[in-house]
């Protein structure tokens, strides 16, 4: 028999204990010690923090500022409009608004459409208005960061539309968080039944965490599939327990739950093994098959009967039954499949998106606050090895259970359990640490095929990987005095106020007054109007150009701008089109060596919104590449231009140079070379594999014609003593579609000098000489180049290149940009 008893420390009940010195019961021990909704009193605190914090996120996040929300809404808008119908996605996906997320699971699509389809979302087009030069995964200096131009008298409460729906939809989500931080807790009770203030801690790390917060307050499927997986694992741990055949409700509950998981997301299908491993441990621990067979035909059955559906359709359209086939030509692959260096230099991005990176991955925290949390991770982890290291002692010693005591820094052991019970706890923590290495395991591998290194993407196994960080915390300080449980209340804390004060971060950057700058007093030295249909930009460089840049750094600078009404008829500015603001550094060739294009205002500012006349300072940032050539001057020229249709808006009261119609030259920028102690030209730094490293290169002349030779000479220096002859590959090459222009493959230095007899240190100077095709298309192209080895029956080996973090994304570098004009016969 049973029996439940209170343990009392300093006459405060602490949590919750079961005796169980016999046998393992059918039902669930680990309960509250008071009835009702009164023993789950601290979680229900926790879960209306939560609410109250997620909500915020919800309100604040401006809509479809949240990783993919500008897919994962249209994607619920077309399920709403088409009867509860899907999308058949094609390679042509990419230009459709639901974009990738069509091919998803659809159980979150359709409870999101069986929320808004009473709602009239007709407006989405015009609130769904697509900044196309936002930068999506990168972090700039001058903002843009906005995915869409956001209209506030669209989007202010009260909500309406589109607006609405997607707020809805967001408060769905939020109460779908919810049941993940809810699922937390009970998981830590069932895994450390006599640590209640670990389950409490859990729940809070879950519910606290500022990127689970953000997802959660955003419309996306995996805050459904985070939940279903967090009750799934929490039901598989209560699975374990069982000594006899499983009641059949139970089985039902998890093939329920199993099957909305697998039309929810994919990933929770790398749990069903855990299911029937769990139903064979059973079956071994009763000496029969009937619970491995019967479990396995309700449990199994039930998901084919919910969740198999989708799979055969799948079949049908794409061949596959993932449609990840389908998915992956949408969304893109990277350009050579990425090995564990590469994955290990993504660590960072991978942290920080697990602990706060907003936006479109292109807001982040301050450096200093990924520290402290990578901090907090790191102690945990040394607390749980301490508890290893202790749970094997007491193996070794055989102490029992009953030797240990709950005191107010208790040992992580359970009190009055039996030997099966504690097999059974055993059994159960090492299956949270399988879900969470297997899901680590499948998003490596899902990573090494497309850009997706996000952490994020972890929070199917955010309860299990909460409840062992609260255990790490809790345990790190037990035994010692002046530490005590402080690094869980601290490691709490400090979620808690990075959650609240990551609401202020994304508010201010979202604010279109960040990027309104006040205007500087003009300088004189430019002044002119761009104008279309009766309206005008003028535009005042209002400071003094910086008159140098150095190859690697960003050149910056602000231009002040102003919106006026160019008709005697109106006073308001009116823009037909969205012109975006283009800025060149352009050498004397006319070849653009760097360019930002972007909306004014930081991206914020799209000209067809403006109505009234304004005027701010908005502020340009232009990397130069890496491989520029240098040294060189550039003319610095800012212009408009309708992204449709390429045309160019008038420039109306300064003269612009002939061969760069409608731009304004600003003034002009000298490019130097990077410093280095070596005596090349150019010099740079491109590791190959840690075999050879470029250092410098040389190239007759950046402007060229079909038919004309062309000299190349690149600067080697050995890392090692080789022992591959490589060849070298120089190619002038359209990007966007790899068509070659010119090109040559040679053994370095003209086949003088192969690799192998190049020693460590030593510089090599390596000429390739060839022509420009004569049919070569006039444009703007790239020098290509690497290195490679050819083994005897033709397999290409290209040699990876090592960036300074250690990643090797790449087996390829660009150095210039190259002018090819067309040929003139006079």
């Amino acid at each position: 028999m049973d029996t439940i008893r209170a343990v009392a420390h300093n006459g405060k009940n602490l949590g919750y204990v079961s005796d169980t010195r016999n046998h393992l019961s059918n039902t669930p021990k680990f309960v509250p010690m008071n009835s009702g909704v009164r023993g789950y009193r601290p979680l229900l605190v926790i879960l209306a923090v939560y609410l109250i914090v997620g909500g915020l996120y919800n309100a604040v996040t401006p809509i479809f500022e949240a990783s993919d929300e500008l897919w994962h809404y249209p994607a619920v808008k077309y399920v709403a409009d088409h009867g509860f119908q899907l999308p058949i996605q094609t390679p042509a996906s990419t230009t459709a608004e639901w974009r990738q997320e069509g091919g998803q699971p659809p159980l979150y699509y359709m409870l999101g459409a069986a929320l808004t389809f009473w709602i009239d979302t007709s407006d989405l087009d015009s609130v769904r208005h697509l900044n196309p030069h936002a930068d999506i995964g990168i972090i700039v200096p001058d903002g843009n960061v906005n995915m869409i131009v956001h209209d506030p008298a669209r989007e202010s409460f009260p909500w309406r539309g589109a607006v609405l729906a997607v707020h809805l939809v967001r408060l769905l989500s939020v109460v779908f968080g919810g049941v993940t931080v809810a699922m937390t807790y009970l998981l830590a009770l069932e895994l450390f039944p006599g640590l209640p203030l670990v389950a409490l801690g859990a729940a809070a790390l879950t519910a606290f965490n500022p990127m689970f917060l953000f997802i959660s307050g955003s419309v996306n499927n995996d805050n459904l599939s985070n939940a279903l997986a967090s009750a799934l694992l929490l039901l598989i741990i209560r699975l374990l327990k069982q000594t006899a055949m499983p009641p059949l409700r139970t089985l039902i509950l998890i093939g329920v739950i199993a099957g909305a998981g697998m039309l929810a997301k994919f990933n929770i299908g790398f749990m069903l093994p855990l299911i029937a491993l769990a139903l064979a441990l059973i079956a071994w621990r009763t000496r029969s098959l009937r619970p491995l067979i019967v479990g396995g035909i309700v449990t199994g059955g039930l998901t084919l009967l919910i969740a198999g559906w989708w799979y055969l359709r799948n079949v049908q359209l794409y061949g596959d039954p993932t449609g990840l086939n389908m998915f992956l030509a949408i969304v893109g692959s990277r350009p050579i499949p990425a090995n564990l260096p590469q994955l290990w230099s993504e660590r960072h991005t991978f942290l920080m998106s697990y602990w706060g990176f907003f936006g479109g991955v292109n807001v982040p925290l301050p450096d200093g606050v990924y520290t402290i949390f990578n901090v907090i991770a790191a102690i945990s982890g040394i607390g749980i090895v301490r508890w290893l290291v202790q749970g094997v002692r007491l193996s070794l010693t055989r102490q029992p259970a009953s030797a240990i005591h709950l005191t107010p820094r208790p040992p992580l052991r359970n009190h009055g359990e039996g030997e099966s019970e504690r097999n059974a706890l055993a059994i159960g923590r090492l299956f949270t640490a399988i879900w969470i290495g297997v899901l680590f395991v499948s998003l490596l591998r899902w990573t090494s095929v497309t850009w997706a290194s996000q952490g994020r993407l972890m929070f199917a196994a955010i309860a299990p990987l909460s409840v062992w960080m609260a255990v790490g915390l809790w345990q790190f300080g037990r035994g010692i005095k002046w530490i005590g449980p402080r690094p869980l209340a601290i490691g709490v804390g400090w979620f808690g106020t990075v959650a609240v004060l990551s609401i202020l971060l994304i508010a201010r950057v979202y604010d279109p007054g960040s990027y309104h700058f006040p205007t500087q007093e003009g300088t004189g030295q430019r002044l002119a109007d761009f104008c279309e249909a009766g309206s005008c930009i003028e535009v005042d460089l209002g400071a003094e150009l910086p008159a140098t840049i150095r190859i690697g750094n960003v050149f910056q600078f602000g231009v002040n701008v102003a919106f006026r009404a160019n008709n005697a008829a109106s006073r308001t500015p009116r823009f037909t089109r969205d012109w975006t603001a283009f800025l060149h550094l352009i050498n004397p060739d006319g070849l653009i060596i760097a360019q930002r294009d972007v909306y004014l205002g930081g991206g914020t500012a799209a000209t067809s919104l403006i109505t009234r006349a304004d005027n701010w300072r908005n502020q340009f940032a232009i990397a130069i590449p890496d491989n520029t050539y240098a040294p060189q001057t550039l003319h610095i020229c800012l212009g408009f231009y309708d992204l449709k249709t390429g045309e160019r808006m008038p420039l109306t009261t300064a003269l612009s140079d002939p061969s760069n119609p409608n731009a304004l030259c600003l003034g002009s920028v000298r490019v130097l070379p990077r410093e280095s102690a070596l005596a090349v030209p150019n010099p740079t730094s491109v590791n190959f594999a840690d075999q050879a490293e470029l250092v410098g290169y040389d190239i007759s002349g950046l402007s060229m014609t079909p038919g004309q030779k062309v000299m190349l000479t690149l600067y080697w220096r050995a890392k090692q003593k080789i022992t591959t002859d490589y060849r070298v590959f120089v190619h002038i090459i359209d990007p966007a579609t790899t068509t070659i222009f010119g090109q040559d493959d040679s053994m370095p230095a003209a086949w003088t000098r192969p690799t192998t007899t190049w020693q460590p240190g030593e510089i090599i100077s390596d000429a390739h000489t060839f022509v420009i095709k004569p049919d070569a298309q006039p444009g703007i192209w790239q020098i290509e180049m690497g290195m490679y080895n050819q083994t005897p029956d033709s397999v290409f080996h290209r040699l990876r290149i090592i960036t300074p973090d250690g990643g090797e994304a790449l087996d390829y570098a660009y150095l210039s940009r190259v002018l090819i004009k067309p040929l003139s016969f006079f």
